[in-house]
């Protein structure tokens, strides 16, 4: 499947999460081109409320019932187009939006499965999958899946929000300190009853990234899985892990 998302009135750091959203789409055998809002022959196109030429291209997208997503604010907007995001979103949720609006059949049935038993294993690293060292973050997976949680250790406290996909830190030594000791036993972690307010912990990544690199760094603290075929429920937000 191809299609053509096009953007108006979004900054450079958007655009580029929008084009890495794209590629994602790969995975799910859709073929999208990403470029700047001309007029005609797009499926999608992404949009900021908050200026001038976005608004312009909402109102024109509308009328010609092209599917239209909004980042930041809705203001009057809202509830009137097909999706409306937050300005931080991940690639991982933008990615996402736009395949549930081009593609809402692919959403479960993603192109690419792969066998536990031929993965590849990180490089230098023999002792994966044994076990044999405490996992902080096992339990995202268990009883504290699907909810907003707070974790700490001593002084530091790193932030998991599930709706928006990411980890969020006062401080990148927080957050690079969690990274380091994601094997020490003493975190606590609890249930946020609300989502983090507005300017609160204010640095982020990529959750799904950060996992990854939690894992990389202590693969012996990691459960071996059975060798047996799996395939992705959702493609993984994995820019920030280089």
């Amino acid at each position: 499947m191809r299609v053509q998302i096009s953007h108006a009135g979004i900054g450079a750091d958007l655009q580029t999460r929008l084009r890495l959203a794209a590629q994602m789409l790969v995975a799910f055998r859709i073929q999208a081109e990403v470029g700047p809002w001309t007029g005609s022959g797009c499926q999608l196109v992404v949009v900021d409320l908050a200026d001038g030429h976005g608004r312009h291209v909402a109102e024109i997208a509308q009328r010609r019932q092209v599917a239209t997503i909004a980042v930041g604010d809705p203001g009057e907007y809202a509830g009137r187009l097909a999706a409306e995001l937050s300005a931080d979103v991940s690639v991982a949720g933008l990615s996402s939006a736009i395949r549930n609006l081009l593609a809402p059949e692919s959403s479960h049935s993603p192109a690419i499965q792969v066998s536990a038993s031929t993965a590849d294993k990180p490089a230098g690293v023999s002792t994966w999958g044994r076990s044999s060292r405490h996992f902080a973050w096992a339990r995202l997976t268990s009883d504290l899946a699907a909810t907003d949680v707070q974790a700490t250790l001593d002084s530091r406290i790193i932030y998991f929000s599930r709706s928006e996909g990411r980890v969020r830190a006062n401080s990148w030594s927080d957050m690079m300190f969690a990274l380091k000791h994601s094997h020490d036993e003493r975190w606590q972690l609890k249930r946020l009853p609300s989502p983090l307010a507005a300017g609160q912990a204010e640095i982020s990544s990529s959750q799904d990234a950060f996992l990854l690199q939690a894992a990389l760094r202590n693969p012996d603290a990691i459960a071996s899985y059975p060798e047996t075929p799996f395939a992705l429920e959702h493609w993984p937000d994995l820019t920030w892990a280089g």
